[in-house]
């Protein structure tokens, strides 16, 4: 073995981690051992959600719409679920990259108003994403063509 420069391959891992490694280096005349920590850096891409709401419009007429979704394949994603104010929870229902959701109606004398649709996924070990309400799309519900947002 070369003693000038001690090579090592760290292991991969899913988030920065701190690791302690006992290194042994042998040489011709002698053993070496040390403790070293070390910083592992998770070099992945990061995970990324979407919610479309009627393929991103910017408003709708009906309370009626669809909902499309982008999660990461390899998550081995398996529910999801809905809010529209991020307090109250659909049930989970099964995963899908589409689904037909209701909006809030517009209350009486409301000719516009924006609605939020936030979503959860949960993976096939219990994980849940979107839990910080960081996944979520918005968009103008009016009473009829025309109709103006204050």
């Amino acid at each position: 073995t070369n003693c000038q420069n001690p090579q090592f391959t760290a292991p991969q891992v899913s988030a920065d981690t701190n690791l302690t490694f006992r290194l042994n280096v042998s040489c011709e005349a002698s053993n070496v051992s040390d403790e070293v920590n070390i910083l592992v850096k998770n070099k992945a891409e990061p995970i990324s959600f979407s919610i479309k709401i009627n393929n991103d419009a910017l408003y709708t007429t009906s309370r009626y719409v669809s909902l499309s979704l982008g999660y990461p394949d390899n998550l081995n994603l398996t529910k999801m679920r809905f809010s529209k104010n991020g307090t109250t929870w659909s049930l989970w229902k099964p995963i899908s990259s589409s689904y037909a959701y209701t909006l809030k109606g517009l209350p009486v004398g409301v000719n516009c108003q924006m609605r939020t649709v936030y979503v959860r996924f949960k993976d096939n070990t219990g994980k849940v994403y979107g839990g910080d309400l960081s996944i979520f799309d918005t968009i103008q519900l009016k009473r009829q063509e025309g109709s103006v947002c204050q």
